[in-house]
């Protein structure tokens, strides 16, 4: 778990915003390393029920759940599966939060294929699964030219997706493209022109 420290952002403003009491329950839907759930645990009597599908959460939920044993639960399940979740606790929420977007947690391992900074396959899978997902190498080298375009600007909201877009598939007719820099670097030479 060496890992670089996360700080959650607006934490304060989040606080105000979710007015956790005594007493209530809380679903921390992207749990991460658990900036938000120790906050509203540190400071109120309440349960707090954690959910990541990124395996490298699981260190993070056991040293909360080991502070905090009868407060706070983890399943290493989507958020899609709140309600299976939902299920297994028999109480309603008092409130639910998700902190969407990467964590320095999934930028700073290469191996996960997210780093601006680092180079490292093409994978990008949220939840680390190996089996039956579909990596962003796939994607880049396989999808048709509208389709990453439209992943690009829809999804990114980029607005040289187009030209991003043709550039890739004018690089691959040449060279398989499998890390992080050489798509970067692609992205860099038509983001400068």
């Amino acid at each position: 778990m060496n890992q670089i420290k996360h700080i959650p952002v607006l934490l304060s403003e989040f606080i105000n915003i979710l007015k956790p009491f005594d007493g209530g329950t809380y679903l921390d839907a992207t749990f991460g390393q658990g900036g938000y759930t120790k906050k509203i645990l540190e400071n109120y009597k309440c349960k707090v029920i954690g959910i990541d599908r990124d395996k490298d959460s699981l260190p993070f939920a056991k040293i909360v759940k080991e502070k905090y044993k009868d407060n706070f639960f983890f399943f290493n399940k989507r958020f899609s599966q709140i309600q299976d979740i939902s299920h297994n606790i028999k109480s309603k929420f008092d409130g639910i939060f998700f902190d969407l977007g990467l964590s320095n947690t999934q930028i700073n391992k290469s191996e996960r294929g997210f780093s601006f900074n680092l180079d490292g396959p093409l994978d990008m899978r949220m939840g680390c699964q190996k089996n039956n997902s579909i990596t962003a190498e796939k994607i880049i080298n396989e999808f048709s030219q509208e389709k990453l375009n439209e992943i690009f600007f829809k999804l990114g909201e980029e607005k040289k997706a187009r030209i991003i877009s043709k550039e890739i598939v004018k690089v691959r007719q040449k060279l398989f493209i499998n890390s992080t820099r050489q798509l970067s670097h692609i992205v860099k030479k038509v983001k400068k022109k």
